[in-house]
């Protein structure tokens, strides 16, 4: 089974992003990462590929890494 974008979307946001950053807009729990509100596109692929602090770098790449990048430019 391949999936697609979107649900390769919906999983890194649902288990891996959220286990670190709570939720998109912060605020709640004891998240390791800051909210991911406010962040440009450039700012989330930079992050994704560098790894700031304790996150890992390179965690996703090519279509994958933009598409989180823009849903949460989009939606942050």
């Amino acid at each position: 089974m391949t999936l697609t974008t979107v649900q390769k979307l919906f999983i890194y946001m649902s288990r891996i992003s959220m286990s670190c950053h709570d939720n998109i807009e912060g605020g709640g729990g004891d998240s390791a990462g800051p909210a991911l509100q406010g962040y440009g596109a450039e700012q989330v692929l930079d992050a994704i590929f560098e790894g700031p602090g304790s996150m890992s770098a390179n965690l996703l790449d090519g279509q994958e890494a933009e598409s989180i990048a823009n849903y949460i430019a989009e939606h942050g």
